[in-house]
């Protein structure tokens, strides 16, 4: 995951808050809909959407990671 947050620039909340729907490994993409943050005085985390509207987006990811998150997926591709 390093990997992915270093050759993306994804934020580390951005990256939290991915579940294996948001990759698609036919096109090589993953999308950013939401974030996870740790927020209020009892420092619960959240998932909320991203700073922006400009923030939700699709990321191309280059093949080795593309390859590997497909091998890492789970069986039925979701969790």
């Amino acid at each position: 995951m390093w990997r992915l947050l270093l050759v993306t620039g994804l934020r580390r909340g951005e990256l939290a808050g991915m579940k294996w729907e948001d990759f698609d490994s036919a096109t090589g993409t993953v999308r950013v809909v939401r974030q996870r943050v740790v927020e209020g005085d009892d420092s619960v985390v959240r998932e909320k959407r991203p700073k922006s509207p400009n923030s939700v987006r699709t990321i191309m990811i280059d093949k080795v990671r593309a390859e590997i998150l497909g091998w890492m997926r789970p069986a039925g591709g979701s969790a």
